[in-house]
């Protein structure tokens, strides 16, 4: 996994280039959208452009209305990934 970094959110997390997109497989963390609303989801089924996983809100800064359970399953496509969680959160 290409490991450039990106600081736009000051957070550092691992960009989510076409390269680094298409090398996404089960097990993998995923950053879904931007500021307080993003929540990461752990890899559990890939299907082309669409995934799903368990969400992880112990990851997230996320607060009010968006909040999302625990036991959450998050299907996405890999356009609403904004960073990955390589090195901090999977080792891919």
């Amino acid at each position: 996994m290409n490991t450039d970094e990106i600081g736009a959110d000051g957070r550092g997390f691992v960009e989510a280039s076409e390269e680094n997109l298409g090398r996404l497989a089960v097990g993998c963390f995923v950053l879904v959208g931007t500021g307080e609303t993003s929540y990461w989801v752990e890899i559990r089924h890939v299907d082309g452009d669409r995934l799903s996983g368990t969400v992880h809100p112990e990851l997230s800064a996320m607060s009010g209305p968006a909040r999302h359970d625990s036991c959450e399953i998050a299907s996405i496509r890999r356009e609403q990934i904004t960073a990955l969680g390589c090195d901090r959160y999977c080792w891919c």
